[in-house]
């Protein structure tokens, strides 16, 4: 029966493609038709989720400016998911990579929205690129993609518990 989760997940992560895929191509045909308004962000904070590793320098660099940021701005919040130890955290992480096509999945990795960013070059240009989407999201609002892969996962299998509630890193409120 070691076999039925793996399958299960890949059917999930399959099922949730599909669904983006359609969820972005309807969103699209609404904004080129002009059927549908793009409306502001329901909620009042934007979540910039961070895939890291304590051992990986460039997580390091990303994790200092993200927490500067969501220290900046209060409608910012930072998730900061450790993802070296096999659980909840490092499926999530995996799924998304395959989600995104990623043929290995590395660290850093930032999700804002439905958008990844993979690595991290330096403040000025990662990170601004970051908080330009972050702002975006904001302005016009985006799908939270991680929120719902959590979702999905949940659904599948056992509790996200720990990863869903917020910040997974030990230590961390």
């Amino acid at each position: 029966m070691n076999w039925v989760r793996p399958i299960r997940i890949a059917l999930v992560l399959a099922a949730f493609a599909a669904l983006l895929f359609a969820a972005l191509l309807v969103s699209n045909v609404a904004t080129t038709s002009g059927a549908v308004a793009q409306t502001a962000a329901d909620a009042d904070t934007v979540t910039v989720y961070l895939f890291w590793e304590r051992t990986c320098p460039y997580c390091q660099d990303a994790k200092a400016f993200l927490e500067d940021a969501a220290a900046q701005n209060d409608w910012l919040v930072l998730r900061k998911i450790e993802v070296s130890a096999p659980g909840t955290a490092q499926q999530l992480f995996l799924g998304l990579s395959q989600l995104f096509g990623f043929r290995r999945p590395v660290v850093p990795l930032t999700v804002v929205g439905p958008r990844p960013f993979l690595g991290y070059e330096g403040d000025a240009t990662t990170g601004a690129d970051i908080l330009e989407q972050a702002q975006t999201c904001r302005e016009t609002g985006c799908h939270d993609l991680v929120a719902a892969l959590e979702a999905a996962l949940a659904d599948s299998g056992p509790s996200t518990a720990g990863v869903a509630g917020g910040p997974s890193e030990p230590g961390t409120a």
